[in-house]
Order: C-alpha cells, then structure tokens, then sequence
C-alpha cells in the first residue's frame, strides 16, 4: 500500500489540510489550497479544493475528465513546505506589483536619483548573494 492508499484509506469525511501546489505553462503559479474531504464512492474521491468541487479517481488519484498534466489527488504539505511556499508567494506578488508600477518602462523615466541608487544596490546585493 502506497502513501496515497493509506491516507485515502484513513480519511474521513469534513477533514481538511493544505496542500501546496504548483502548475507550469507560460507561468509558473503556486498556491497553498485548502482541501476538504466530502465523500468516497466506489471509484471516485469528492474533495472541495478552495471551494470548487473536484473528483478524483480512486485507484489512482488521478484528476477525473482531466489529462496527464492535471495534477493528481492533492496530499497535505508539510508546514516546512507550507511556510517556503507562502514564502515564495510573497516574493512572486512583490515582483508582480513592481513590474505592474515600473511596466515597460526603462529605468531612464525615473528621474529620482535616491531611488535609482536604491534600485542599484538592491540589485548588487541580489547579483552579490548569487555569487
């Protein structure tokens, strides 16, 4: 019996845990879901994952109607990974709101010389910290 017969085999109905997953494509997304278990029927698993309905199958924990990219039956995430997770996700938002002001924008349109000296050496001390 595998880590996935055995968890699937010991949970119960309304129990819950995180799972952190993450999809590739043209982006990389990662998120930390909350799963809710619902009901076994004889070859499907019923979870809500963040609210939204999903079926798996029993045998092997594959997404139902999906295809071999669909990620699997989603295991609980231990709290290291949880925690590196939200982490990440931080650091992905901030890059986010930084693009959305900076944009396209070449650093010339900032006329401000303590923020251009800012920009400097934060990525000095990334490039540094890389070395």
């Amino acid at each position: 019996m595998n880590g996935y017969q055995k968890f699937v085999s010991e949970v119960k109905e309304d129990d819950s845990w995180l799972c952190v997953r993450g999809n590739t494509g043209h982006f990389t997304c990662l998120m930390v879901s909350k799963i809710e278990f619902r009901r076994k029927t004889k070859t499907q698993i019923v979870v809500s994952e963040d609210g939204r309905e999903k079926r798996y199958r029993l045998s092997d924990g594959r997404l139902v109607g999906g295809d071999y990219r669909s990620p699997g039956f989603p295991m609980p995430s231990t709290h290291e990974d949880i925690e590196e997770a939200r982490a990440k996700i931080r650091i992905l938002k901030l890059r986010r709101e930084i693009k959305d002001l900076v944009g396209n924008r070449c650093l010339d349109e900032i006329s401000d010389e303590f923020r251009l000296r800012q920009i400097k050496a934060l990525l000095a001390e990334q490039i540094k910290g890389k070395a």
